[in-house]
């Protein structure tokens, strides 16, 4: 029986996983509250770039106000707003969301899986860690930007190993590797450095997230963990240099580590094109390392909010 997904806050996560899912074949419906971005949805469908592949895909995108016209409710509702969005959102979602089965899924990284459930109820609200990375600079365009190799784990709040849970992670495994973990912890943090000098074309962001993984199985429980660090520094008007490290263990056999790093140069030609080199190396705890060398240019064709023709 097909799933019928809403998923609430078609930002830049919520548009990749959704656009990536109704390629898929699934039926999905992407609701937001930017009515720009709404509006080119519809009209255009829902571009999608970087290192989940270039898709144009006509997906079914809803305003908040036309929620009212659905007749069918979901069998999973994604909240993946704002985190000062969570609770009327949620909200939202409950009131077109199926009885008794109907779940909701807390798209927001794990920080706010309690908030969802005092609303929802902890039996009908699931958590999911969320790996990848995206952008979103235009209305109806989103970017993966992390290497490509991360992914997902969905868990139950009381740590049990569901048949719903393996469903959705099954379904989520058409966008990227998702596996269910029985307790889900994580912690992220993004540093952001800007001179306050006339040094205008300098700046700094750093980022990093850890996360917890521990999964009662068969043979016993499993403890697993991984983490991510980033720096990308601007050192010209239009140079930035950045660097990134993995480290991660599997999180059905903690005694397999994966580990990897990777160093860009991006040059800006002007705020609508980017080109970027990156050379990556991924060691893989079962296989050989892998080397990569990728270059990636990107660009915008015709009008935008600045100039429109």
């Amino acid at each position: 029986m097909a799933i019928r997904i809403g998923i609430l806050g078609a930002g830049a996560i919520g548009c990749v996983v959704g656009g990536l899912l109704t390629k898929a074949g699934h039926d999905v419906t992407l609701m937001d509250q930017w009515p720009e971005h709404v509006e080119t949805l519809k009209r255009q469908g829902l571009r999608l770039s970087g290192t989940c592949g270039d898709h144009q895909i006509a997906v079914k995108a809803l305003h908040l106000h036309e929620m009212q016209r659905i007749t069918q409710p979901f069998d999973a509702v994604f909240v993946a707003v704002k985190s000062y969005d969570t609770e009327w959102a949620t909200a939202l979602g409950l009131a077109y969301l199926a009885r008794p089965d109907g779940v909701v899924v807390d798209f927001q990284n794990g920080i706010n899986d309690e908030r969802v459930a005092a609303v929802a109820g902890r039996a009908r609200t699931l958590g999911c860690v969320i790996l990848i990375a995206a952008g979103m600079y235009e209305a109806g365009h989103a970017m993966r930007t992390d290497a490509g190799h991360a992914g997902f784990k969905i868990g139950e709040l009381d740590g049990r190993d569901t048949p719903r849970a393996r469903a959705l992670a099954e379904m989520m495994s058409v966008v990227a590797p998702t596996s269910v973990t029985t307790n889900l912890f994580g912690v992220d943090a993004t540093l952001r450095w800007k001179p306050l000098s006339r040094s205008i074309y300098h700046s700094f962001v750093g980022r990093s997230e850890v996360i917890w993984s521990r999964r009662q199985q068969f043979n016993g429980r499993q403890d697993a963990m991984g983490y991510y660090a980033s720096g990308d520094y601007q050192f010209a008007r239009r140079w930035f240099a950045g660097v990134r490290y993995d480290r991660s263990d599997r999180a059905d056999d903690a005694s397999l580590l994966d580990k990897g790093g990777s160093a860009t140069l991006t040059y800006w030609p002007s705020e609508f094109s980017q080109v970027r080199g990156q050379y990556r190396r991924t060691d893989y705890a079962d296989g050989p390392a892998a080397n990569e060398l990728l270059f990636q240019f990107q660009f915008s064709i015709g009008a935008h909010g600045a100039h429109p023709f």
